[in-house]
């Protein structure tokens, strides 16, 4: 049997980063484990992310493994853990047959676990990525002095505006319509109507080329060279 992803290396040698992204990675795959071996049979994708997020248990948790695992990822947000499973069906640890009416089930591949465990590069290219404050400087600044007043104006915490992580998008991705900023993280439709012309505005002040300072993906999408599955051979 093949040893776990966080069993695979010294834990005297592995940086913590490693460690983290290799636990993460058995939990996914521990768990689209176990909860196709219950009755119900494998596990569909919607069924595996609420099951970490503890949304919605398979039923009477007699299973060590299983009740361990319930709810584990709670605070993780369904949209990031979809798409890392879609990295991970990308990559081959994770394969989806088709049942009846439609359905999705997956099943798990240990011996590409085990194989993506033991290249940190591949793991760390595996996880999704968002936008980190600090990629922007010049476009963050003229963001948080809008937020600022908007604040100033309304009586309200900054974050009340927009919060952090959304201003890092908003920086990254640029958007230029308020249908583009309907789509960010965080700018929900009374936002949008609320704030959506005043950011636009700033936006379109700054000059074009500050886009080239953004150096994360956003929401969804991921460097052309990352998440692929790499080619090897492969017996006929």
């Amino acid at each position: 049997m093949p040893r776990h992803p966080s069993t695979a290396w010294g834990a005297q040698n592995v940086p913590a980063s490693q460690l983290f992204r290799a636990s993460l990675l058995r939990v996914l795959v521990d768990a689209a484990k176990f909860l196709g071996d219950t009755p119900q049979g494998p596990v569909s994708r919607r069924r595996l992310v609420n099951f970490l997020r503890g949304s919605q248990a398979p039923g009477p948790l007699d299973v060590p493994a299983l009740k361990d695992l319930y709810g584990l990822l709670e605070a993780v947000t369904a949209t990031w853990l979809h798409e890392f499973l879609d990295a991970l069906v990308e990559y081959g640890i994770l394969t989806i047959a088709h049942g009846g009416r439609g359905s999705q089930k997956l099943s798990v591949d240990l011996t590409e676990c085990l194989s993506l465990s033991t290249d940190p590069l591949e793991l760390a290219r595996l996880f999704p990525v968002r936008p980190r404050l600090g990629s922007n400087h010049e476009v963050e600044d003229q963001l948080r002095s809008l937020r600022a007043e908007l604040a100033r104006q309304e009586g309200r915490a900054p974050h009340g505006i927009f919060p952090n992580a959304t201003l890092a998008v908003l920086a990254t991705s640029r958007p230029s319509t308020l249908a583009e900023l309907a789509q960010m993280p965080g700018m929900g439709e009374a936002r949008v109507r609320k704030y959506g012309s005043k950011v636009l505005a700033v936006l379109a002040a700054l000059p074009r080329r500050l886009v080239a300072r953004a150096v994360s993906c956003g929401p969804g999408q991921r460097p052309e060279s990352t998440c692929r599955r790499r080619s090897r051979a492969r017996p006929s």
